[in-house]
């Protein structure tokens, strides 16, 4: 049990230590943008970042969460490193063609896009399933140095503007491609691999996941697009701002499920419950509990963080920080359910799910949201998020516990 439990803790430690310093100098960096930029340039930003966000879900296909349960199976890192570059390369190229229609008469605002969508070709899954997170966290932490101080570095000199933001994330982030391309030995990996990387049933695995991206993007996305209509730019900016602390807890979830998501794969395909309520009392205590903690702090002190970190331009959110704390917790519930359903591979019914609580959002959202304010927005957000996290987990237990012994 000791050196089980040391297997977490150890690459917990390291990821949760890289996890804080990263998403501090992030938080920090992007509040010197809203604070710099002001609410409708930020909304500006942030209104990119959306359009990228949703091309990325399309672009991953859920290669990100079935990475871990197709090594589970087949044992094969190499033959899955292939596949997943193969899918994402692909859909990139066709995404591309209707963006740059799009936004054809706006080169700047497609050049903002293409350099976010870079960050889709990262080798995070392949440390994953190879069990050398530690590695990856590493890389990644240096990479967000590098363009975090570089971000700073044109603030205080009073030269930085949104493009130079977008350049100085596409050069860092093609740097820290080449050098994870070279340490996992792609280009040799690809040439040795025999195996047809293209099958028909990896993408009907996948394709569920990808719409199930596409309806979680109803909560953080859809959301936020549908207020910028009802209230405009400048309520976007400082409600996007306000999301950053959302960002925290949605950075913290993404290391942890790195460590979960084979844990509770190989568990599950396993059928041994005992080994499954364990995981479920390490993730309460050193997921969960965190969260809750961290909620705990939004509450009581949401006046000092605006006023700590905000100019007075944002001054609105201090309305806001408790109910984002509450999210932060409904965040951490949700991606361990969710790593439930995708152990079982039931993608269809998991898909449905979360289309059905999704429409119902966005539904309410458009059609009787008027005279809303930001703190409904969200509050209707989290509760209708929070109700599908228990839907979701009902439905599991109801038709998968007798895989349990």
């Amino acid at each position: 049990m000791a050196s089980g439990l040391n297997v977490i803790l150890r690459p917990l430690f390291v990821l949760t230590k890289n996890n804080i310093l990263i998403a501090g100098l992030s938080y920090a960096l992007t509040i010197s943008l809203a604070n710099y930029l002001g609410p409708t340039e930020f909304g500006l930003y942030s209104l990119t970042l959306l359009i990228a966000s949703l091309l990325s879900i399309i672009i991953n296909f859920g290669t990100e969460q079935t990475a871990s349960v197709n090594f589970s199976k087949n044992k094969n890192a190499d033959l899955i490193l292939h596949r997943v570059l193969f899918i994402r390369f692909t859909i990139v190229g066709v995404c591309l063609i209707p963006i740059t229609f799009i936004y054809q008469n706006d080169l700047l605002i497609l050049f903002f896009i293409f350099s976010i969508l870079l960050s889709n070709f990262n080798l995070a899954f392949y440390y994953e399933i190879t069990r050398d997170n530690e590695r990856y966290s590493y890389i990644y932490l240096c990479e967000r140095l590098i363009y975090i101080l570089a971000a700073f570095a044109l603030i205080f000199t009073g030269t930085l503007n949104l493009t130079w933001v977008f350049i100085l994330l596409g050069v860092v982030t093609t740097l820290s491609y080449i050098f994870q391309y070279r340490d996992a030995s792609v280009y040799k990996i690809i040439k040795g691999t025999k195996e047809n990387v293209f099958t028909i049933e990896l993408l009907a695995q996948n394709f569920p996941l990808m719409v199930v991206g596409l309806s979680m993007f109803a909560f953080g996305g859809f959301s936020r697009l549908i207020l910028e209509q009802k209230l405009g730019q400048t309520s976007l900016g400082i409600y996007s701002a306000g999301w950053q602390l959302i960002a925290i807890g949605t950075i913290f979830q993404s290391q942890v499920g790195r460590i979960w998501r084979i844990r509770i794969s190989e568990t599950v395909v396993a059928g041994d419950l005992k080994s499954l309520l364990n995981e479920f009392k390490m993730y309460l205590v050193f997921v969960i509990c965190p969260m809750l903690i961290l909620s705990l702090v939004f509450w009581r002190y949401s006046d000092l963080i605006v006023a700590t970190i905000f100019s007075v331009e944002f001054i609105e959110l201090r309305d806001l920080i408790p109910s984002f704390g509450i999210y932060l917790v409904v965040i951490s519930l949700s991606g361990l359910v969710d790593m439930l359903w995708i152990a079982v591979e039931k993608n269809t019914s998991f898909m449905t799910i979360k289309i059905i609580f999704s429409c119902i959002l966005l539904l309410f959202l458009w059609g009787f949201s008027n005279g809303f304010g930001m703190l409904e927005f969200v509050n209707l957000t989290i509760g209708v998020h929070f109700c599908s996290v228990v839907a979701l987990f009902l439905i599991w237990l109801f038709k998968f516990r007798k895989r349990l012994n």
